[in-house]
């Protein structure tokens, strides 16, 4: 259903979001073991491959499933939030979630609520929730 937003074949060339630096290692989902240090100092997921994750996406955990999209803790609530630093955001200016995406993302995120990190400000409210 994401890829009906964002298309694999820009993710698979992007691949931004599978790499990651000190300061966003919190970002890491829970369930990825292990993470390859680069030359460049920074990390990159088990699982990325010169084409993209090698995971099919029913197996990914929840926040690669789903990126750039997360539900976070906001100011004593939750709200939907979108990566800013995504390049296909940055790149079509995106300040809405499409209506199926945040229902599916709501849903498996009762599931999962380890899932749910407090907002950062590399990241952009797009919705609040009222409750999960």
């Amino acid at each position: 259903m994401i890829k009906s937003f964002l298309p694999p074949e820009y993710c698979a060339r992007c691949r931004y979001c599978c790499v990651f630096s000190d300061a966003d290692l919190w970002e890491v989902p829970n369930s990825i073991a292990t993470l390859n240090q680069r030359g460049d100092g920074l990390y990159a997921c088990q699982y990325l491959s010169e084409i993209g994750c090698d995971l099919p996406r029913d197996n990914r955990p929840l926040d690669c499933r789903y990126y750039p999209f997360r539900v976070m803790k906001y100011d004593g609530g939750l709200v939907i939030a979108v990566a800013a630093e995504c390049k296909y955001i940055a790149e079509h200016n995106t300040d809405r979630v499409p209506d199926d995406i945040a229902e599916n993302l709501i849903a498996a995120t009762k599931n999962n609520l380890l899932s749910i990190n407090d907002f950062k400000p590399n990241y952009k409210i797009l919705r609040k929730i009222e409750s999960i």
